[in-house]
């Protein structure tokens, strides 16, 4: 029975036993390790580039492209339009690209390119390590949830809720800390799962922001576990009802029982240094809400 191999490996393989008369048990040994190499390099080929963002205008050929797509090693992606791309490579860490001229072309993975900065913007920049593949997929399959991707977001300005670990307690939950750019007052916000064996619709409730007199932000919401959230503020109308803002900017909280609270919340402030690096290094304020993100993501996989 013949084994397909590349043409040099299978001269190499006809020498050794032909010419040099190897063992069978030698025979055997050489074409299971020559095997085990092959089958190596292709599940290291087969892994596949997912984009973590990517703004209007990035396309792979004449199809656009989106966040929590996969992509082969080969792709290419071209834009016209000015914005940010960021990829999760199997072997150079999440890679940041922002064009300097256009149209602009870009090898998926390539850590240098004429005209286009590239920066590795992931937390294991500075040590070399890429991020583990099960974060790259709990951060990949929450992105394909997101209505709204960062990059067409904006900057975050005042008002809206930001990224945070809030605590759950029974039916409480504590927005408090995703509550720190929110003046006091009374508003309508939406809460939505992010999580893929979850419904997508969202819950609505009114809270009164008051720190003086509710310091914890608590609303009392049934039916919401642990998990990750998209939270946005709503339009409070004179007749009590709630509508969508069109200026509001969701925020992604991890709600967490009281048994993984103080962890997750002391973990999560650890992430402080790696996104005050970035944004201090002039990364766009997108890519630096998508590394918030992705820090989310990492935190909710601890849920017991």
């Amino acid at each position: 029975m013949l084994v397909r191999l590349p043409e040099l490996r299978i001269c190499s393989l006809v020498y050794d036993v032909f010419l040099l008369k190897m063992p069978m048990r030698g025979i055997a040994l050489l074409v299971l390790a020559v095997l085990a190499g092959q089958a190596g390099k292709s599940s290291s080929d087969a892994q596949p580039v997912n984009i973590l963002m990517a703004s209007k205008g990035w396309q792979m050929g004449k199809q656009p492209v989106t966040q929590g797509q996969k992509l082969p090693t080969t792709a290419v992606l071209t834009t016209e339009e000015s914005g940010e791309l960021v990829l999760s490579c199997p072997q150079n860490g999440w890679l940041a690209y922002s064009c300097n001229r256009y149209p602009c072309r870009v090898s998926a993975c390539a850590t240098q390119l004429p005209d286009v900065a590239v920066h590795r913007i992931d937390k294991g920049a500075e040590s070399g390590s890429t991020p583990d593949s099960s974060w790259v997929h709990s951060f990949v399959s929450l992105l394909t949830r997101e209505s709204r991707p960062p990059v067409t977001l904006g900057v975050r300005g005042g008002g809206n809720p930001n990224d945070a670990v809030v605590l759950e307690r029974g039916e409480e939950v504590h927005l408090a800390p995703a509550l720190l750019r929110v003046l006091e007052g009374e508003y309508c916000f939406g809460l939505t799962s992010l999580s893929a064996n979850r419904g997508h619709s969202e819950t609505v409730f009114r809270l009164a922001w008051n720190k003086s007199d509710e310091p914890e932000g608590i609303v009392k919401l049934q039916n919401v576990q642990a998990g990750v959230y998209a939270l946005e503020k709503k339009t409070l109308e004179s007749s009590g009802t709630c509508s969508a803002d069109p200026k509001a900017v969701p925020a992604w909280i991890l709600i967490a029982p009281e048994s993984d609270f103080q962890d997750l919340a002391t973990r999560w402030k650890s992430n402080r240094a790696w996104f005050d690096q970035l944004s201090s290094s002039g990364a766009n304020p997108a890519v630096v809400t998508a590394m918030h993100h992705a820090a989310i993501a990492d935190l909710s996989s601890s849920l017991k």
